[in-house]
């Protein structure tokens, strides 16, 4: 069987988007916990907040790419029927990685 190599990209960029997804959403879930319930984060009020910014933003961003994730996998469109959930998608797409890296 011959493979493309478009066909290899999308597979490894499935691979890539799903083990970033599956770490992020444990691991950013963790440091909420930690900060908040356990007060295990020991800084100053400030720094201890926007460590918490930044793990709610990389968590939506786990889950916008879920969405990603699940159409490069099927080859279609999973908020196609809906016009106002898919720009909202595009929009979170681009709004958490930046709101990650400005934070």
């Amino acid at each position: 069987a011959v493979v493309s190599t478009q066909s290899t990209g999308r597979v490894i960029l499935i691979i890539w988007s799903f083990l970033v997804s599956l770490i992020a959403l444990p691991g950013n879930t963790l440091v909420l916990v930690a900060s908040l319930r356990y007060k295990a984060i020991k800084f100053d009020k400030i720094s201890v907040m926007m460590i918490r910014n930044i793990a709610v933003a990389d968590i939506c961003n786990a889950l916008v790419n879920a969405v990603a994730i699940y159409s490069l996998f099927t080859g279609q469109a999973l908020l196609n029927d809906n016009v106002l959930l898919c720009k909202l998608n595009n929009y979170a797409q681009f709004a958490f990685p930046i709101a990650t890296a400005i934070l």
